[in-house]
């Protein structure tokens, strides 16, 4: 007689990985392939700020007080 409860682990023929938890019912997919995407953040190359520039870098800053959108 069966529990009624799916299966916590199913392989799909493509490769496939449905995860369910016991515990809470949350489905999980993992798709083949996926671990491969890259992970690493690109390493941008980095400048200074251009005296008397910071103020154009930030949104919210005084200088910039009529830019920013109301609340």
């Amino acid at each position: 007689m069966g529990t009624g409860r799916p299966e916590p682990l199913v392989r799909l023929a493509d490769g496939t990985v449905k995860q369910v938890s016991p515990l809470t019912g949350t489905v999980v997919w993992t798709i083949p392939g996926r671990a491969n995407r890259p992970l690493a953040v690109p390493v941008q190359e980095r400048h200074p700020v251009n005296p008397g520039g910071q103020d154009r870098l930030c949104a919210f800053c005084a200088e910039r007080y009529l830019e920013t959108p109301p609340e």
